[in-house]
């Protein structure tokens, strides 16, 4: 479901501001009317919805890679992952999670589109975006979209 009031967003970011100008404008605190606002209110969740939980890489939402182009992605990030001394570079499903000495690496981390998981304590890149919200073990993660372990050796450049 598209919505005009959307349409021309491409990224998470431009939908919240495109939001916040049509709240100003039609909310009815402001003079517009409740059923304008609802209108406006369920197209901003189904764009956001759309756009998954792009989070920091603020890709356009437009369209999902397709699987071919995630392996891609993932192998790139793997590629420069592996190249970093300390790491423990891990996929399970279609995220990669990183543990070990990172904290030489943090910067270069984030850099690279990767977010913290304070429980896990390791950092993760999200391949797909989550569907909802399950807080998951590692080793439940493990078992239910398995695992494989990258080295500098497991990987041809």
């Amino acid at each position: 479901m598209t919505s005009a009031w959307f349409s021309g967003c491409n990224t998470t970011d431009e939908i919240r501001k495109r939001y916040h100008k049509l709240a100003m404008q039609y909310h009815p605190d402001r003079g517009g009317s409740n059923e304008v606002m609802a209108e406006i209110n369920a197209a901003y969740d189904a764009a956001c919805r759309m756009a998954g939980r792009s989070h920091a890489y603020q890709q356009p939402f437009s369209r999902r890679p397709e699987p071919e182009s995630i392996s891609t992605i993932l192998r790139k990030v793997i590629y420069r992952l592996v190249e970093m001394d300390g790491l423990r570079v891990e996929l399970c499903g279609t995220w990669i999670w990183v543990s070990g000495n990172t904290r030489a690496w943090h910067e270069v981390l984030k850099g690279m589109g990767l977010r913290w998981a304070p429980k896990k304590k390791m950092w993760y890149y999200a391949g797909t975006p989550a569907t909802g919200r399950r807080n998951l073990s590692m080793d439940r993660i493990r078992s239910v979209y398995g695992s494989q372990t990258f080295t500098r050796d497991d990987v041809e450049v």
